[in-house]
């Protein structure tokens, strides 16, 4: 979970009722978009701390912790300015995947590297820009978000973790505007999570792995994003503030049924609350 916002953003971890709440990262700049091994031993993250200073102009690396929070290195070091993005572990973990901005193409691409941050290549130059990778379940697959033409809306895609491909999968008909800046595969790889941000806020919604059998999960008019499975796909946790729309509401974390129902709040306070990983046994 990431606590703040901005340069006094910081990562924790905590229990999905809220509790055993720990802060892993103490420093004044940004830290945030934590992911957990799959081992649960380490979290990858992104932080601004050892880049060129002057917000907000920092650059943002890609860093690894002990999952206490000791030990934290940068693996790697994003372009200056723009940085790096989302990083994600490959469900073996022997990788990760991240966004990086391409200068020369003006956008961020998506990059792989292994979990030491060796052997760093671009999975697929395309046009327009390209991030949020996430590994499917098999580690076979992409998902990823996409501007580019015809729709040149946030959009969803998907690709073989190779780069040979890519393919769209959602269209007006998942969410008739932009959708929101992180998506998820379900454990067992069939659905994915993902936020719609309308001119009403923003909502919940999961559909099949082709794009097809769209729910709304959360209440269209309300603010809810950044969708995160539980580990048995029964449920997912969220961050927004479902009983406000309009202007810039403090957001919390939030836990709802995948077929929509009741909500959950499972935090609170002043700062504004994110949440990016579940694992088992937090």
């Amino acid at each position: 979970m990431v606590s703040g916002t901005g340069p006094a953003s910081e990562i924790y971890s905590m229990r999905p009722d809220g509790s055993a709440r720990l802060q892993l990262t103490q420093n004044a700049i940004l830290d945030g978009d934590p992911d957990w091994s799959p081992d649960g031993q380490q979290i990858v993250f992104i932080s601004a701390v050892d880049s060129e200073p002057g917000a907000p102009a920092r650059r943002r690396d890609v860093y690894l912790m002990n999952a206490d929070g000791s030990g934290k290195h940068r693996l790697f070091q994003g372009a200056p300015g723009a940085g790096a993005a989302h990083p994600r572990w490959s469900p073996d973990g022997s990788r990760i995947s991240f966004d990086s901005f391409d200068a020369a193409l003006g956008g961020f691409q998506p990059y792989v590297m292994n979990g030491d941050g060796s052997n760093v290549k671009i999975v697929r130059t395309m046009p327009g820009e390209n991030f949020g990778l996430a590994w499917s379940p098999d580690g076979t697959r992409f998902l990823f978000f996409t501007n580019r033409s015809p729709r040149l809306r946030w959009t969803l895609y998907v690709m073989p973790t190779d780069g040979s491909s890519d393919q769209q999968i959602t269209d007006d008909a998942a969410c008739p505007s932009n959708l929101g800046r992180a998506a998820q595969w379900s454990p067992d790889g069939s659905s994915i999570a993902f936020s719609c941000a309308t001119s009403l806020g923003s909502w919940i919604g999961t559909m099949r792995a082709d794009g097809t059998a769209l729910v709304v999960v959360t209440i269209l008019a309300t603010q809810a994003f950044d969708p995160v499975w539980s580990p048995s796909g029964a449920q997912i946790a969220f961050a927004g503030n479902p009983g406000l729309v309009g202007g810039s509401p403090v957001s919390q974390v939030f836990v709802i049924n995948a077929a929509g129902g009741a909500v959950s709040q499972i935090t609170n306070g002043t700062a504004g609350n994110v949440v990016t990983a579940w694992r088992s046994g937090h």
